[in-house]
Formats: structure tokens, C-alpha cells, sequence
């Protein structure tokens, strides 16, 4: 992705207002990606179910975090949002301790 892009969606996450509210407040671990599909931002639930700092989270690499068969579920989700069609899905993850959450 490009810099300019990553930095205009963490500026939109940082100054968003109500959105920022609900993003950082939700019980739900919720997180950004790029278009390449890293992590570049995630809420504080993410440290409570998955036993990872937000800062941690953001550096993993995704097999760390998922099977196979839940990559490529991800990476479907993915290219509908890129093709500009909403995605939102549930997925299961491993926590620190590679227990499936």
C-alpha cells in the first residue's frame, strides 16, 4: 500500500471523532489492514483476547495468527474489499499462547 494511504487511514482512525470512540471501546477485537493485508492498527480488545500488545499485534506476520484454512478466508474477505464491495466477517485466531480464540 501505499505510505500516503496507510498514513490518511491511521489519521482517519486517530482523529475520527465518534468513530474512535467506538473503535477503541468495542469488546470485539477490531483491526486495520492495508491493501497488502498487514495489520497496521487494532483496538485494545485485541490485547484482552489475543494476549498480544496492540504493538506486538501489528508486527505479527498472519500464520502466526491463523490456520490455513482461515487465510484463506481472509484473503477472500480481502479481494471483495479491495474490489470495493463491503466485507465484515467473524474469524478465529491463535492468542499468544497458540490457543484457538
Amino acid at each position: 500500500m501505499e505510505t500516503n494511504k496507510t498514513e490518511r487511514l491511521r489519521q482517519i482512525i486517530s482523529e475520527g471523532g465518534a468513530y474512535k470512540s467506538l473503535y477503541h471501546n468495542h469488546p470485539d477485537a477490531i483491526y486495520v489492514m492495508d491493501t497488502g493485508g498487514c495489520y497496521i492498527d487494532a483496538n485494545p480488545s485485541v490485547e484482552r483476547i489475543t494476549g498480544y500488545t496492540v504493538d506486538e499485534f501489528i508486527g505479527l506476520p498472519c500464520r502466526r495468527l491463523l490456520t490455513e484454512e482461515k487465510l484463506e478466508k481472509r484473503r477472500r474477505h480481502l479481494a471483495e474489499a479491495l474490489e470495493g464491495r463491503p466485507s465484515s466477517f467473524e474469524i478465529d485466531f491463535f492468542s499468544q499462547g497458540r490457543h484457538p480464540h
